[in-house]
């Protein structure tokens, strides 16, 4: 899968090049699991992202669930509306926090 992790300021951001899939998702929580820290939060930038599927919902569940247990925060970054809509209709929009600009990192 093709990931770039960076720094800003307290946050590791993950930029994801590929949609997601249930082929590359669990490679995807492996190198997210593999590269964080308890003092950074956790952005996954999206913006090249146009398509996840159901499995991936639950592969982000999965990595939220835990950070929470490392009291770190998860957040995604341009999410392009289809996602969104995804997002919003299996019911998980409420459990994520979206960032539309990168400026908006902590």
């Amino acid at each position: 899968m093709n990931i770039q992790l960076r720094e800003k300021k307290k946050s590791l951001i993950f930029d994801i090049n590929e949609d997601i899939n249930r082929e590359n998702a669990e490679e995807l929580e492996a190198f997210i699991n593999d590269n964080i820290s308890t003092e950074k939060d956790v952005v996954i930038n999206l913006e090249k992202v146009t398509y996840i599927n159901s499995f991936t919902l639950g592969t982000f569940i999965k990595i939220q669930n835990d950070l929470k247990e490392k009291e770190t925060s998860l957040y995604f970054l341009h999410v392009n509306p289809s996602i969104k809509a995804l997002f919003k209709v299996s019911g998980v929009l409420q459990y994520f926090s979206l960032i539309d600009d990168e400026k908006d990192i902590k």
